[in-house]
């Protein structure tokens, strides 16, 4: 009786030997993928927060333009003429900004900056500030705006 306890004993617990060491390891979660980068185009223009729905860049006989929109009506204009890469530029000459006001009345940039943080096939980012007449422009972000 002893050695049938027995034997029963050792099939059950090489049994449970054999059951735990065949179990399947739990695979690894995979890593997250990355969000998305949301296309951005807003500034702070004199003390107030704008963005604007509708933007696009260009590659134009060697320059940059980057455009925003409201609706139908142009709301920003950068441009880095005969510059095509990262970088920063200063407001004259090539190198210009645009802005329109609710009544449609542009302001020329005077002075300011605009860099390129990244420019690719497909997108461009960067940031801008810049003072015209009347209008001072801060806080400027561009971000994954596409090529048209």
């Amino acid at each position: 009786m002893k050695k049938v306890v027995l034997a029963i004993l050792v099939l059950v617990v090489s049994s449970s030997l054999v059951l735990t060491s065949c179990k399947k390891e739990k695979a690894a979660d995979p890593a997250p993928t990355p969000a998305a980068a949301t296309p951005v185009f807003s500034a702070t223009v004199n003390g107030t927060g704008e963005s604007w729905s509708t933007y696009y860049y260009q590659l134009v006989s060697g320059g940059t333009y980057i455009n925003a929109f409201t609706g139908a009506q142009q709301k920003m204009q950068l441009v880095v003429g005969n510059a095509q890469v990262a970088g920063t530029y200063t407001i004259g000459g090539l190198i210009g900004a645009n802005y329109w006001d609710a009544s449609n009345t542009m302001h020329a940039a005077t002075s300011g900056t605009i860099t390129i943080s990244s420019i690719g096939s497909s997108k461009i980012s960067g940031t801008y500030s810049f003072n015209a007449s009347s209008t001072t422009v801060t806080s400027g972000v561009f971000t994954d705006i596409p090529l048209q």
